[in-house]
């Protein structure tokens, strides 16, 4: 979705289940330029959360002229590689209404909330490429057959040093 006319070069909306959220690009790397405070820095690498600790470990000595913008890229270059290197499954969470609750009334379903969600969780064109009979996964070696008559010769070189799918 694309944002007021006279507001396109400085913000985007992305259209989350739970509906449309604007957000304001500029100044975002002057905002995050700032450096670490020493004392969230060592909260955060002595932290009893697992996460956490291992998220900071090592950060000081290996980024002392780290930014908070520097750091937002090398995680978020971790979860990609995380995320290529796994089996990814996605579990769809629906809301039954805004609060999350259950009454004793019989108006604790909210079907026109529901509703929503479903749609932006694609799920009704979900439902029709599987009626359809189309498949919804295909092992990347699948796609590969089919497609590396027209691959660039660089990504097909790429898949072969990589293992190719193995």
């Amino acid at each position: 979705k694309l944002p007021h006319a006279k507001h396109k070069h400085e913000q985007f909306i992305i259209s989350h289940f739970a509906g449309d959220v604007k957000y304001t690009v500029g100044f975002f790397v002057e905002k995050n330029r700032d450096k670490f405070p020493k004392a969230i820095e060592e909260t955060f690498m002595h932290s009893s959360s697992p996460i956490l600790s291992k998220a900071f470990k090592g950060f000081s000595k290996k980024n002392k002229n780290a930014t908070v913008v520097k750091k937002f890229r090398n995680q978020i270059h971790m979860l990609i590689d995380t995320l290529e290197s796994t089996k990814c499954s996605f579990i769809r969470c629906v809301k039954p209404n805004k609060e999350m609750t259950r009454c004793s009334s019989d108006n604790w379903f909210n079907r026109k909330y529901v509703t929503m969600q479903l749609r932006h969780m694609a799920v009704p064109q979900t439902a029709e490429v599987l009626q359809n009979g189309f498949p919804t996964r295909l092992p990347y070696s699948s796609l590969f057959e089919i497609y590396q008559n027209i691959m660039p010769p660089d990504a097909i070189q790429k898949w072969k040093t990589t293992g190719g799918g193995k």
